[in-house]
């Protein structure tokens, strides 16, 4: 299986959203600029991080049921 994500492509290609700084690009951190940029999206990059821990630290129901 093959992914490809998009991000803010589009929104960067129809000219809706400008891109960071070119040295923000450099360092890798146009994720913080766009954060900072709009504060709404915290919600949405917070749900992956915590959907992780979710995983990580739930004890599997079914472990055991099938041995």
């Amino acid at each position: 299986m093959l992914q490809h994500g998009q991000g803010g492509t589009f929104d960067y290609e129809a000219g809706r959203i400008k891109r960071a700084p070119v040295w923000i690009q450099k360092i890798g951190m146009e994720w913080l600029w766009r954060l900072l940029r709009q504060p709404s999206r915290i919600v949405r990059q917070m749900a992956l991080p915590k959907y992780v821990l979710t995983l990580l630290f739930t004890k599997d129901k079914t472990k055991g049921r099938f041995d």
